[in-house]
């Protein structure tokens, strides 16, 4: 037990590789899930979680979602929209390069949020200047209790519009 415990929360990919590692976390999701990160520089002045893993002891489960630079593993793709025109200051990658967030489970999934891209104050410095007008752009997904997607990441309205018909269908969330 003492050894898969160093091996979950040792030492960590961005260690090992030499990256700038600000530190690590740990989020309980519900059901007993657990996701487990890194946080990096990100080289905009901020930092990012990487090597996300999700844990689910009761199914014996510990599934990379992205590597220790932050590239999705398992990339489920995108719904093209409108959102791509927004990318002003960042260039697309298959990666999270800021905030990502894993909402709790519910009938074995979450919603699963990707920030591609930051509103223009974050690239302010301490005295307000270097910001933009960018606006900020998310992108969701929903995750299953195995770490898988289950669908490309769209935007919020949808994301709606899926949970809606999946509601419909008996499906829960």
């Amino acid at each position: 037990m003492l050894e898969m415990l160093k091996k979950l929360f040792g030492k960590k990919p961005a260690e090992e590789n030499g990256l700038s590692e600000y530190g690590s976390g740990r989020e309980e999701l519900g059901d007993g899930i657990v996701l487990t990160y890194d946080h990096i520089y990100n080289g905009y002045g901020g930092y990012t979680e990487t090597s996300l893993t999700l844990h689910n002891p009761k199914l014996g489960i510990h599934a990379p979602i992205t590597d220790e630079k932050g590239y999705f593993i398992d990339f489920p793709g995108v719904v093209e929209g409108p959102w791509r025109g927004l990318l002003t200051e960042v260039p697309f990658a298959k990666r999270t390069l800021f905030r990502t967030s894993v909402g709790g489970f519910f009938n074995g999934r979450a919603v699963f949020e990707w920030c591609l891209q930051p509103d223009g104050r974050y690239f302010e410095d301490e005295d307000g200047f270097g910001g933009s007008n960018c606006s900020e752009v998310n992108l969701y997904s929903y995750i299953d209790d195995r770490g898988r997607f289950l669908c490309p990441f769209g935007p919020k309205d949808l994301w709606r519009e899926q949970r809606e018909e999946r509601e419909k269908a008996g499906d829960g969330v």
